[in-house]
């Protein structure tokens, strides 16, 4: 019998990894099952992972890192500070999907370095909108007298809340996401935004 590779691309490990998360949660990830469906030796797995929360967080900060570039280049041609909080938006709603957010979390429930990886993720999110609300008050287009990061921390939250339901196939869809986070975001910055796009896969 061949012997099987005792190293495999990280590319591939993470994506193989992925899926299987997505298919059947992170509590019956197998690292041993995952090298057997890559035909890799268990140590070509370990030699990029040591467990399954160590895939689960390179997996988040992937999908983090990809959202930000996008975010980064769709913001950049934009004139206003509230057509970029509106492309924001817009964003979020596409990038709904939030089911390894779900696993994280429940890692987290018992899990220190899952928990601390969490509020780092969650931080790089509100961190993105209170930088935004703060440059559109120093233009003047977003009042002074409010909070950039109580305003961000209530859009985030209205984002991660709405896309758990829409994840979880509960009422939440991707028009009735980017109405309740235009409005929010409309009151509490004393804004108009205009239609957007809130066209989002399923």
């Amino acid at each position: 019998m061949a012997e099987l590779p005792s190293r495999a691309p990280w590319e591939d490990v993470a994506m193989a990894a992925a899926r299987a998360i997505r298919a059947d949660g992170i509590a019956n990830l197998d690292l041993d099952e995952l090298a057997t469906r890559l035909k890799v030796a268990p140590e070509a797995v370990a030699y990029w992972f040591n467990d399954e929360t160590d895939v689960l967080l390179s997996i988040m900060q992937i999908r983090q890192r990809w959202f930000l570039d996008q975010t980064d280049a769709r913001l950049a041609p934009l004139d206003s500070y509230t057509e970029k909080l509106g492309a924001l938006i817009d964003l979020c709603v596409a990038d709904h999907d939030v089911a390894y957010w779900i696993e994280l979390w429940k890692l987290g429930l018992r899990d220190a370095r899952a928990r601390q990886a969490r509020q780092t993720l969650r931080g790089a999110y509100r961190d993105l909108f209170a930088r935004l609300i703060r440059a559109g008050q120093r233009t003047g287009e977003f009042p002074a007298t409010v909070s950039a990061e109580q305003v961000a921390l209530v859009l985030v939250a209205l984002v991660v809340g709405l896309s758990v339901e829409a994840t979880v196939g509960d009422a939440a869809k991707a028009d009735r996401m980017h109405a309740v986070l235009c409005g929010a975001a409309e009151r509490l910055l004393e804004i108009e935004l205009s239609g957007g796009d809130s066209g989002s896969p399923a």
